[in-house]
């Protein structure tokens, strides 16, 4: 069989390979442990920038250059020994041109899982896909953050996975944990709880990500609608219908982050004033301006409540 021709490699004005197209040079990938740390990264919590990635490895390498330039590797390169390239770009990223646009957002690819399935760090019930890749990528980049947080103190945090929320819960009831209130179903977008060490204390908390597509409010009980959700949760957070799902008798929250803080106060204006909703949004993602850095204030600084003083989820 004919081999295919040979693609030759494509560059910017500046002499570096087109990020939005894969261009290998036939280089042979040799994953490391820092590798892995990066592709499960990926894995349990979704597509992220590069600098989120690099923080999360920053102990191993020189500098956010080098995370960058494996990460291109990673990317472009197909010689891996598991099939193909470990790293995909979202194509989505690439639907404005973006100026001030000097890094990527990165995905775990099909071969990456397969790496790690190989080294046996692959995870059962991560977070499951929306539909929307905004709103994915928004989900990502907070959770992501919350963990980036909590190892920043790790004689003080330990922080737990979507995965392992949902694992536990299964060990201690034999069942996945179910989101179910007057015969209907709701399902949070992601899972993730807060080990406070020094205390021997966990909490756990459920996300929505609210990216402006629903109504707060309509006079039918059919549509669904941003008031509708949040009665749901008040039920099954306020009743202690938690506390069996996951055979769990800590605190339980809901986290809200949207994309506009006056969105956040109308939605607050709509609801009862319960001490375990929160509330904080991101700028940015609303007409998805640029990839965001890392978002340490969303762990350090506190949210809002409707009715009640502010809450500070790094302190117990």
């Amino acid at each position: 069989m004919r081999k295919p021709p040979r693609q030759e490699p494509k560059h910017d004005a500046l002499g570096r390979r087109i990020g939005d197209t894969r261009q290998p040079t036939e280089k042979h990938i040799f994953i490391n442990d820092v590798d892995l740390e990066r592709l499960e990264f990926l894995h349990r919590h979704g597509a992220l920038p590069t600098p989120y990635i690099h923080e999360r490895t920053k102990q191993h390498s020189k500098n956010d250059r080098a995370t960058n330039y494996r990460l291109r590797d990673l990317y472009h390169e197909i010689e891996t020994g598991f099939g193909g390239p470990l790293l995909d770009r979202p194509p989505q990223q690439y639907r404005t041109k973006n100026p001030e646009r000097n890094y990527c957002v990165h995905s775990i690819s099909k071969y990456g899982i397969r790496a790690l399935g190989k080294a046996g760090r692959t995870h059962e019930n991560t977070p499951l896909s929306s539909g929307s890749w905004d709103h994915d990528f928004l989900r990502a980049c907070y959770t992501a953050s919350i963990e980036l947080g909590c190892r920043s103190k790790p004689d003080l945090f330990r922080f737990i996975h979507h995965d392992t929320v949902i694992n536990n819960a299964i060990k201690k009831t034999g069942k996945v944990p179910e989101f179910r209130i007057d015969g209907k179903n709701f399902v949070p977008d992601a899972l993730f709880g807060i080990h406070y060490l020094k205390q021997n204390k966990v909490r756990l908390f459920a996300v929505e990500i609210d990216m402006m597509t629903e109504s707060i409010t309509s006079k039918s009980r059919r549509t669904k609608t941003v008031e509708l959700i949040f009665d749901h949760y008040r039920k099954f957070i306020g009743n202690g219908l938690y506390k069996r799902q996951f055979a769990f008798g800590g605190s339980f929250f809901l986290v809200v982050i949207t994309v506009n803080p006056t969105h956040a106060h109308n939605i607050m204006k709509r609801i009862p004033h319960e001490e375990f909703i929160l509330f904080n949004w991101i700028d940015g993602f609303e007409y998805y301006i640029k990839p965001p850095n890392v978002m340490p204030w969303l762990f350090a600084e506190t949210y809002d409540r409707c009715g009640h003083a502010p809450f500070d989820m790094s302190r117990f």
